[in-house]
């Protein structure tokens, strides 16, 4: 009888996201998220993401879920079980207002689940 035994060096070094030109990651925040285990980020390309201490490191992309048509997060949070839009959290993130009165984000090609 013959064993053949592997090793694999899985490197936490790898970056487990693909990364995509031009994309830039931000930690997200919301009431709630000291406490959870995993910390969440956004990118300019409207990717999810959880992570544990570094995105690259040991990331893993998310899909969410669709509410009312619009991607989301559905995360249960101490005191504050709830949904979180994805598009209105990559709008607060990333796009800038001209003025406060800019309260609604409007997907230009009324699409709700493009968030790029």
């Amino acid at each position: 009888m013959v064993i053949a035994i592997v090793f694999c060096n899985f490197s936490k070094t790898e970056a487990m996201i693909k990364k995509i030109p031009g994309e830039t990651w931000k930690p997200l925040m919301f009431p709630g998220w000291k406490q959870l285990r995993k910390k969440y980020a956004l990118s300019s390309t409207g990717r999810v993401a959880s992570y544990y201490e570094n995105i690259n490191a040991d990331g893993k992309l998310l899909s969410g879920s669709v509410t009312t048509g619009y991607k989301t997060l559905n995360l249960h949070r101490p005191g504050n079980n709830g949904t979180l839009y994805l598009h209105r959290e990559i709008a607060r993130m990333f796009v800038k207002r001209n003025s406060p009165k800019q309260k609604f984000v409007i997907h230009l090609n009324h699409n709700k689940t493009d968030n790029f």
